[in-house]
This record gives C-alpha cells, structure tokens and sequence, in this order.
C-alpha cells in the first residue's frame, strides 16, 4: 500500500515566533534592540523584562478598566526560559537597573532622617523603661497616672523611616507577606535563577506549597499577614510583580508540583522560551548607545517618581485607565476569539487555566504600554486602538511560547504519552505496528488498550503515522487490532 505523507509537525515546537519588537513603544524598542545586540541575546529576553520592569511603578496604583465590573491591575507574572550560557545575569542586571537606583537613592535620602528618628527612640527606651518600672510598683490610685506617663513617653517616639523597597530575589513567601506588608501592598519578585519556584513549592517548609501570596498577589485579592510579637495585618488589593530569567530545566515537571497548575499559579505566568544565539553570537558588537540607555531609564525613573507622589500628602492612589471606543470594540473580538480557542479542539483546550487568563493579560500589558507613551499622566489618555492592537500582537507571541512551555512542563497528557510512544518506534526502528502492539509494551503507561488513541490520534495529525485502511475483516474470530505504517522520513 502507498503512502502519501504529509510534513512531519514535531511535537515539541521548534520554531517558535520571535517577540514583536514593533509592538513596542519607541523607547522600550530601541533599548531592547541595542541590548539584544550588545549582549547577542535573542530580543525576546530584553523585550519581555523591559515590560515587567516597566510594570513595576505602575502596580497596585494604575488600573486599566475593561467594562463596568472588569478591571485589572498592571502587574505582571513572567517567565523566560533560557539555556546555560545566554548571558540571563547581565541582561538581567540591565534592564532592572533603574530600579535597584531608585531604591539606592532612596535609602540614601532617608538616612539622615532614619538615623535621627532611630536616636530619638534610643534616648526616649530608657524613659520609657522607667515609666513601665514606676508603674509597676506605684499604687492603685497612681496606676492611671503612671500609664498616661508611659502613653506621653511613647507619642514622642518618632517611627523610623524605612526606605523604598521595590525588589526581592530569593524569597520565602512567609517574608514576601512580610514584605508586602511594609511597603503598602506593593513588591516585585526579580530574579535572574528560578529558585523561587522551588520556595513557592516549600523548600523551607518541609515541601508543603505556599502559593496563597503569589496568587492573591497576581488578582489583588485582600491579605491578611500574621506575625510574631505584632498584631495581624490587613493588605488591601496586593500588587506583585513577577520577572524570572530561568534555565528551561526549572520549567519541566512545573505543572506536577502540588497545587501549580490545580490552583492555578501556573496560569498566571507569560511564559517565553526564546531561541538561543549559542553558536552563531558575534565578538565585535554594537554596544548600548549612552542616549538609549539615559532615555530608558529617565522613563522608568520617571514612572517611579510619578506613582510615589500622586494622591493626598504624597500617598500612592489607584487611577483608572479608559479604552477609546474603537480600541474597546477589537479588544471584545480579541476575547471572542480566545474563547473559541478555550473550546473542544481549540488550541488551547489543554490549557484553558492560562488560556482564560490570556484577555486579561493582555489588557494589563495594553495598560503597561499605555503608561510608557504617556508617562506623565498615564490616566489623562485613553488606550487607543494602536496600543490594542500592540498588546494583542504581544499576546498572539505569549500564547505561542506558553502552549510549547506547557508541553515542556508536561502539562498535556496526550502528548507526553505521544512522545514515548515515539520514542518507542525509533528505538526500535518499526515501520508499522498495531494497537495491541503498543498496549503489550506499555501497559504500565496505558491501563487499557482504549488509553492509547489519544496519542496516536496526535501521532497521525502530526505526521508520525497513518492508519491502515485496507486490513478487511473477515470471520466470526476476534476483530483484529488497528494497524498504523510509519512514515517513512521520520
């Protein structure tokens, strides 16, 4: 029988399309641009962290509104998967760069004030030791007057300032609570290792999860913090931020860790896994032009200093982002058509927890971009139909990459099953082979025979294999198995 075969489709992506860098705003293009070049990574990876970078100032202050009950925050999760030796660190250090500036700066300007209030504590602890002594020996009728004594002595100590804390690293989610507690609701998570995973996971807590902080903090669900010595405290609409460069090792199995993927931590994560340069980098390159670099961050800088300001006596307060009407009206199709996406044989029927989160993703990258052609007053302009359409081009990318970032996690049953059966029949050079074949060599993997043609029916559509259609039965005996031929090429 002769076989007409179709291109063979790898299961695993292989050609994953490039980040579109004309999506983004001039600034942000051309600083990615010039550190691609510099460093010979692929665009992708500064792109991406340009975006998570720029979310940072706008988190928990800056909303963009979809409709009368739809709202979201501009903090962002994301991932990049990287190989060994891509340069993640520098890149890394960057782009994030004006952030750590603005937290040295900021330490810098409350010092004086940090260390004066610190000494005034200092000097009034033994009044107050005093007092508490006095109190405790003074009789009935002197009590009262002796703890408004104490009350006096403790309204005169001074708070001592704390300087602005944007980012953590390697951080336990029990003191990422701690620290969102501190600074208003408002923290991001920068790494160039993926070691936070494995915290989320509990490497600190006798390997029992902790996700409750990294999903209340993607939604801005309310929190409460508990701590030692301390009244519990109430966070109002957390905002974290989430940038990791990571080795692709750290992705696989993610969706296996207990809780990931059920409660629906990996859903809220762009994942990017953009092709290595390894082999083909140049030795004489261009390097990041000085005006570049002071324009991308006197942005960020600038960003920074507008969402610390705003509101009553210098307090942060939530502004709302606006669509123009033609931007709303392509915003509502880009959700029609990720619903059917979400539906049976849709392309994202095996991952509709990320897939139902894509809409707002991308209104919360819309708003990012929005914010950076805007930055002095981001609120006073309307999302237009451009900015839409950027965020979207953004979002048709991060779906890609995420749908083969899922297959690497092992997210997709069927097609981890598709790829041993594969295996299988390299290994063993078959050119053709039948149902009962496949069950005999893998019944630890497939229960039932029935198990099995979810995979083949993968292994067909891709290419691998084709069903025999001439095997004609005859007789009263068992109904033979279906048989499948190889494609030849493979």
């Amino acid at each position: 029988m002769d076989h007409e075969w179709p291109p063979i489709v790898p299961l695993m992506a292989v050609d994953l399309p490039p980040f579109p860098v004309e999506a983004l705003p001039p600034v942000l293009r051309r600083f990615s641009e010039e550190v691609a070049e510099s460093y010979q990574v692929p665009v992708d990876m500064p792109a991406m962290l340009t975006i998570a970078t720029a979310a940072v100032p706008l988190a928990k202050y800056l909303r963009i509104r979809i409709g009368p009950d739809w709202s979201e925050p501009c903090n962002v999760y994301m991932a990049i998967a990287s190989p060994p030796a891509n340069r993640k660190s520098p890149v890394f250090a960057t782009v994030t760069k004006p952030l750590f500036k603005f937290e040295s700066e900021s330490a810098k300007a409350i010092a004086a004030k940090a260390n004066h209030a610190r000494m005034k504590r200092d000097a009034l602890s033994g009044k107050h030791k005093q007092a508490q002594k006095k109190a405790e020996q003074a009789n009935p009728e002197d009590i009262d007057h002796a703890i408004r004594e104490i009350e006096e002595i403790e309204k005169e100590m001074p708070d001592i300032p704390k300087a602005t804390r944007l980012i953590a690293d390697d951080v336990t989610p029990e003191k990422l609570a701690n620290l969102l507690a501190e600074h208003d609701g408002k923290m991001a998570v920068m790494s160039a290792e993926g070691g936070i995973f494995e915290s989320i996971a509990g490497r600190y807590s006798n390997g029992m999860p902790n996700l409750d902080v990294y999903l209340k903090g993607h939604a801005g669900d309310n929190m409460r913090v508990d701590r030692i010595g301390r009244d519990p405290e109430s966070i109002d609409s957390p905002a974290l931020t989430i940038g990791l460069a990571v080795q692709p090792e750290v992705l696989q199995g993610l969706a296996s860790k207990p809780g990931f993927r059920a409660r629906g931590l990996i859903g809220r994560f762009f994942f990017v896994m953009p092709k290595s340069m390894v082999g083909s980098r140049k030795t004489e390159t261009l390097p990041i032009y000085p005006d570049t670099r002071v324009k991308y961050e006197c942005l960020i800088g600038d960003l920074l200093d507008l969402f610390h300001r705003i509101g009553d006596e210098g307090q942060p307060a939530t502004k709302y982002l606006t669509l123009k009407t033609d931007a709303l009206q392509l915003f509502h199709q880009y959700c029609q058509s990720i619903e059917k996406e979400l539906g049976p044989g849709g392309s994202m029927e095996m991952a509709t927890d990320w897939g139902g989160k894509l809409a707002g993703g991308v209104a919360r990258v819309s708003a990012v971009l929005n914010a950076v052609k805007h930055p002095n007053a981001p609120w006073d302009s309307k999302v237009s139909f451009e900015t839409i359409s950027e965020a979207i081009m953004i979002g048709d990318y991060l779906q890609a990459h995420a749908l083969s970032v899922f297959q690497l996690m092992g997210a997709d049953p069927s097609i981890n099953d598709a790829q041993h059966v594969l295996e299988w029949i390299q290994r063993e050079r078959i050119t053709e082979f039948s149902v009962r074949d496949v069950h005999a060599v893998h019944r630890s993997r497939f229960e039932k025979s029935r198990d099995i043609q979810p995979c083949l029916n993968i292994l067909e559509e891709r290419g691998y294999i084709q069903l025999c259609h001439d095997t004609e039965y005859k007789g009263s005996g068992r109904k033979p198995s279906p048989r499948y031929v190889v494609n030849p090429n493979l």
